[in-house]
């Protein structure tokens, strides 16, 4: 009879990773693309009544929108999605980034220091980088642990 340990060590390691071959810039360069798009999208949206036209293809809601197919939303929908596996503010201050708004002004709206921002930052790059890898993040683990874990596990690529 096999040993609860080794039940557990194997199933753990049967797990495969969702996406295998992300990596720290990967991610960044995800997210930037999904905040890109967004402005995009608003921006068409913005000139919906100017343009009839466009009326038909700015909406994105549902399975059945002109625009839901394009590969440039399905990326965007894959990217909020990793925003959802963040803290709230956290998922904010990411978007805010990606839509291209400086440092300063994210740091002054949520109140924290520009260096407080980018580590929260780098925090949630890296959160999202060990979820894409199917793994669970402990509580007991600590940003600076999750952050060495996850620079190993790129080294590792």
């Amino acid at each position: 009879m096999a040993k609860i340990s080794d039940r557990f060590r194997r199933s753990r390691s049967a797990r495969a990773p969702i996406h295998p071959a992300w990596n720290c810039q990967g991610v960044e360069d995800r997210v930037l693309e999904a905040g890109e798009t967004l402005l995009r999208l608003a921006d068409l949206d913005r000139h919906r009544a100017c343009l009839p036209l466009l009326a038909t293809t700015a909406r994105t809601e549902g399975p059945h929108s002109p625009l839901s197919h394009l590969p440039e939303v399905e990326r965007m929908r894959e990217a909020l999605t990793w925003l959802g596996w963040l803290e709230p503010d956290v998922a904010r201050l990411m978007l805010a980034r990606a839509q291209g708004v400086s440092w300063k002004a994210v740091a002054h709206y949520f109140g924290i220091s520009v260096r407080t921002a980018q580590r929260q930052r780098r925090y949630a790059l890296s959160i999202i980088l060990w979820r894409l890898h199917g793994r669970r993040i402990p509580h007991t683990w600590s940003r600076h642990f999750l952050l060495s874990r996850v620079a190993a596990l790129s080294r590792g690529l």
